[in-house]
């Protein structure tokens, strides 16, 4: 349904959309266990039934056969693509090209280029780095906070999580989606950089707001820039590969940093490690965006 909402501002349409599921789970995460500790655990999944039924059935009504219908156009067209083609049609020669063929990838072309995997490794290396979020508790108690402290935290960074995702989507819509990735990237190291350097609680109070500014960049940030560097001729099929390169970050950083956390005791090299893929990841990104750009200058 996301390739129903993104319209004209595909960027902050995107972003909202994010938000809105960073919302909803925030709601069902209040709610849920709540449920299940007062009606045990098969109501609790009769009820989760009950939900995705009606989400289901809701959704439905979103869904429109021809684009037109709404004033939009399918994934790759385009208003000049669809003038060539026009033009092509009434001339015999047939010597226009389309558009969008000279700088849109297509699913073919972007396995055998090195854009798509150095996409693909920035994505996994982010969203490696992003399950810490589910250890600031426990890393705020090592640095002396209380249990309440440590919750506080991880609610206020759920908060700054939501409305950052809508930031992201206007900063990618007057900047450009590559402009906005380079920017969070930097500012998650710099995060990383300063939880590493001090033990004051405050500082890390608020470094932790920091860092939840750049947490939703796998939610949001990765299909805008895979739409902005490899096209929307065949972006449905490209992002359907693509996209599991950020289930497979999230599948191995919860492991990755349970083991250097046992072997040292501490999360200082938890927060090193992190340093590090996150250097790869905005590497292997601006790797992607300068051979991406040359090959179109070939074409």
């Amino acid at each position: 349904m996301a390739a129903i909402v993104i319209g004209l501002l595909m960027m902050s349409s995107a972003a909202i959309w994010a938000a809105s599921i960073g919302l909803s789970t925030a709601i069902t995460s209040a709610i849920v266990p709540s449920f299940i500790q007062n009606y045990g655990w098969e109501k609790g999944f009769l009820l989760l039934g009950g939900m995705y039924t009606a989400a289901l059935f809701l959704g439905a009504f979103l869904l429109i056969e021809k684009p037109a219908d709404v004033g939009m156009l399918p994934y790759g067209v385009t208003e000049d693509s669809l003038a060539a083609e026009a033009e092509q049609a009434m001339n015999d020669s047939s010597t226009t090209v389309i558009k969008h063929k000279d700088t849109d990838m297509t699913y073919a072309q972007a396995l055998r280029s090195p854009v798509f995997y150095l996409l693909a490794l920035s994505f996994v290396c982010f969203a490696m780095i992003s399950t810490f979020t589910q250890q600031i508790p426990i890393f705020f108690t090592t640095k002396g906070a209380t249990d309440v402290q440590a919750g506080m935290v991880l609610s206020i960074a759920s908060i700054v999580m939501i409305a950052s995702k809508i930031i992201m989507g206007i900063i990618s819509d007057k900047l450009g989606a590559t402009k906005a990735f380079y920017i969070f990237t930097t500012i998650y190291i710099l995060a990383f950089c300063i939880f590493a350097e001090t033990d004051s609680i405050t500082i890390l109070i608020g470094t932790a707001m920091i860092y939840a500014v750049s947490t939703g960049v796998p939610a949001v940030m990765n299909q805008l820039v895979t739409f902005e560097v490899l096209g929307k001729k065949e972006f449905t099929a490209i992002w359907g590969i693509l996209s599991t390169a950020s289930s497979l970050g999230l599948a191995l950083g919860g492991p990755l940093r349970g083991y250097f956390y046992d072997a040292t005791g501490s999360y200082n090299m938890t927060i090193i490690v992190s340093i590090v893929f996150m250097v790869v990841c905005l590497a292997s990104f601006f790797f992607a965006v300068t051979i991406r750009k040359r090959e179109l200058k070939k074409a």
